[in-house]
């Protein structure tokens, strides 16, 4: 899905046009038509995304088992797939610090569009300008260099990135016991600015 911006959404706010409807999952209701079973799912906005809906209990009694997704916004799916959960699953978190957060200048990579109705795809083994290509918001922006003290905890204090700025957070995982399957989850909070005057 293409994402709107700023400017976008205010018009939207302000028009008479019809507002955007977020994504719903209907369920036949037994009488030939279709019922919500789970609304407001949000959307899938920008780059290439997976959306994951748990189907526990969505089907009514007697029913076929059908689903479709409804929304009035032009959403793009490569597929469609189901898998039944495993009851017997444990999960257990880890949190893992970085040992160390390297704040550094890396320049732009090449963005793809596969074709035209594609979101931007962006391929970080290549870098199509060192130099700047956008220009830069009036503001003070982080020192390069080590800036774990920033992200230790959620509060008032952030890194600051500059467009083609990087930051490296490498972290020293152990190897996950015999039977488990390890994944990677990144938690952020913050928020992005970009030159858009809403």
């Amino acid at each position: 899905m293409h994402p709107t911006d700023s400017s976008i959404n205010v018009a939207i706010s302000q028009g008479q046009e019809v507002r955007a409807q977020p994504l719903s999952m209907e369920v036949p209701d037994g009488k030939g038509g279709w019922v919500v079973a789970k609304p407001n799912l949000g959307f899938p906005a920008g780059r290439k995304k997976i959306c994951l809906f748990d189907l526990a209990n969505v089907f009514r009694p007697g029913t076929p088992r059908r689903l479709r997704l409804r929304t009035n916004l032009e959403i793009f799916w490569d597929s469609i797939e189901w898998a039944k959960g495993l009851a017997d699953s444990h999960l257990k978190t880890v949190r893992m610090s970085p040992a160390m957060a390297d704040l550094h200048y890396r320049g732009y990579s090449v963005i793809n569009k596969p074709n035209a109705s594609s979101p931007e795809v962006p391929d970080y083994s290549q870098i199509s300008a060192s130099k700047q290509i956008w220009r830069d918001l009036i503001g003070y922006y982080t020192r390069f260099g080590d800036v774990r003290e920033l992200l230790g905890k959620i509060d008032d204090r952030y890194v600051i990135m500059n467009a083609g700025d990087e930051m490296s957070l490498p972290s020293r995982a152990t190897a996950a016991a015999a039977g488990w399957v390890r994944d990677y989850v990144f938690m952020g909070d913050g928020w992005i600015k970009d030159g858009d005057y809403n």
